[in-house]
């Protein structure tokens, strides 16, 4: 008994779909998180690999079903038959995409917004960016930039430009040093400047 097309491609439409979802919400490839935006930005990071598997499975599942069940035969050596006009094929494979497209636009811009990354001008300079804080800030010579996170891990972080400033860019590194507040405390005391002590200044009249 032969399957019916459609019920075969919901099937697998579906096992794709669930494939996908799993790999998206198991599989890390993102460094450590040490800040509280991490989740946020960790939240989009999942949706966009889960969509990117399920795209990337199913093309490269559908190419090898193709060389492999559309090969040319032992003794055929003319071309294939020429098979064009599929309306409803080229509605679905333009539609899925710009549903999908649009969707990552407003979500994406969704969790930027909720990032704070929404205060910057177009002539972007350098981008300040620490990848276990899932932090980019773009940043422009004498025009004041702030930015505020709250570090959830100790540990020594690397800062990197993340933007082609120019012929230093390669060299634009630094750390971001996180401790507890118990060293923190303690380095402060031993590299506060001490008060000055109180002077009096005495003037004497002519």
């Amino acid at each position: 008994m032969q399957i019916p097309s459609a019920i075969l491609t919901l099937v697998i439409g579906m096992v794709l779909a669930l494939g996908g979802l799993w790999i998206g919400q198991n599989i890390n490839l993102l460094p450590i998180d040490a800040s509280a935006n991490a989740p946020i930005y960790d939240e989009l990071f999942k949706v966009l690999f889960t969509i990117g598997s399920i795209l990337f499975i199913g093309i490269v599942g559908l190419l090898v079903f193709s060389l492999i069940r559309f090969r040319r035969r032992s003794g055929q050596l003319g071309d294939g038959l020429a098979i064009e006009g599929n309306l409803p094929l080229e509605i679905f494979w333009t539609a899925v995409p710009a549903v999908v497209v649009l969707f990552v636009g407003l979500y994406s811009y969704d969790i930027y917004d909720r990032m704070g990354g929404m205060v910057e001008a177009k002539d972007v300079i350098h981008a300040f960016w620490v990848p276990e804080f899932r932090l980019k800030q773009d940043v422009i010579p004498g025009q004041p930039t702030q930015l505020s996170f709250t570090p959830t891990r100790t540990g020594r972080y690397p800062i990197v430009c993340a933007e082609l400033c120019g012929p230093y860019h390669g060299g634009m590194r630094s750390t971001v040093v996180v401790e507890s507040p118990e060293d923190w405390d303690s380095w402060y005391r031993d590299n506060a400047k001490a008060a000055p002590e109180d002077e009096t200044l005495t003037i004497a009249n002519a």
